[in-house]
């Protein structure tokens, strides 16, 4: 063989090896995701990579459309979204706030769920603030927050530092007011 030969050989060996090593080193990352299933439409394209570290827990009430009491005690305040108001007192019930209740009653009440924390711990009112999931018969991950948002029940809102699924909010909130679905169409203030 002269040397020309012998040199595509090796870096041809060399691209297969390397390839390989490619595939090898995504399929962690590939695990991770494989079992999470967005709730919003085809559109969103974005899937976040969900913590490995998800706390177990049972609902023991619903409060409102974004926030639930845990059978431990702790209220958990959804992190990204925003629910219109149903217990601010001395403000009467906003548009939309009893749907959005009814909603988030339907997917959580007396479920388990699992909680993934981002930057902050816990909200000035001493609340836990996590992103929700509850599991399906397949044993796929659906996030409640990006539910409620794609649906229309709730609006994307940004609380820094935690922002991990700020751009997932964002989109599936945009599809969500393009067709008006949910408080996009029932609720004029919301609108403007």
């Amino acid at each position: 063989m002269n040397k020309q030969k012998i040199l595509l050989i090796i870096l041809f060996t060399l691209f297969i090896i390397g390839s390989i090593l490619i595939v090898i080193s995504f399929k962690p990352a590939i695990k991770s995701v494989q079992n999470y299933i967005p709730i919003s439409s085809p559109l969103i394209t974005t899937i976040p990579s969900i913590s490995p570290n998800l706390e177990s827990a049972k609902v023991e009430r619903v409060i409102d459309g974004d926030t639930i009491l845990l059978t431990s005690g702790e209220k958990v305040r959804y992190i990204g979204i925003n629910t219109p108001e149903i217990v601010d007192p001395g403000k009467p019930v906003e548009c939309f706030g009893k749907e959005a209740l009814e909603k988030n009653s339907q997917l959580v009440s007396e479920q388990n769920v699992l909680l993934e924390r981002d930057i902050s711990d816990k909200d000035k009112y001493g609340r836990i603030l996590r992103y929700v999931y509850i599991q399906d018969a397949q044993n796929n991950k659906i996030m409640i927050n990006e539910k409620l948002v794609s649906e229309g029940f709730a609006k994307a809102d940004v609380y820094k530092p935690d922002i991990k699924y700020e751009d997932l909010f964002a989109k599936a909130q945009q599809q969500a007011k393009s067709v008006g679905l949910g408080l996009w169409g029932s609720c004029l203030e919301i609108r403007k």
